[in-house]
């Protein structure tokens, strides 16, 4: 009987906690009717592309030298999305200022009515609002957690991988 080797087990816990980030999103979108601002976007992105690298990774685990490839193009994600979720606590605890492109501008000399319909037609969400939170911590704290502990545990097990790999 075969074993599983080291870079499919890898790869799958890797893909178990990208999976878990990206269901909680689309759950506080979907399930909780939070609308995402454009930093939690960039975060799902990067999740998105490292769930499909990942997937890549998978198919190709038996070309060591192609998997690392992989791998190394998937860190570069994770260090990414770790910089847009630290980049959004920034702005949600007030230590740097809300970017124009975070802030929810609203004209200011027009009637109720015309207010009314520029807020419903806006979908853009300000970067500094909290949204859903878990134990008093908002969710781009733990994506910032979960991007880095993902980056470290790669950085890592690679170098086992190589070694285990030139052995044989």
């Amino acid at each position: 009987m075969k074993s599983i080797s080291g870079r499919v087990i890898s790869t799958l816990f890797v893909l178990c906690i990208l999976g878990v980030m990206g269901g909680g999103s689309l759950y506080a979108q979907y399930g909780l009717n939070y609308t995402p601002c454009q930093l939690c976007l960039a975060q799902r992105y990067c999740v998105v592309c490292c769930i499909i690298l990942m997937l890549l990774a998978l198919a190709l685990h038996r070309f060591p030298r192609l998997y690392q490839r992989i791998v190394d193009i998937t860190c570069i994600g994770l260090f990414l999305g770790f910089i847009a979720a630290m980049y959004q606590l920034l702005i949600q605890y007030r230590i740097i200022p809300e970017p124009d492109f975070c802030r929810v501008n609203l004209p200011v000399n027009v009637s109720l009515e015309e207010l009314e319909s520029i807020i419903r037609q806006n979908t853009t969400v300000s970067c500094a609002n909290f949204g859903p939170t878990v134990l008093d911590f908002p969710m781009s704290a733990y994506s910032a957690v979960a991007f880095m502990f993902i980056f470290v545990y790669f950085s890592l097990t690679s170098n086992s991988e190589d070694t285990e790999g030139s052995e044989k």
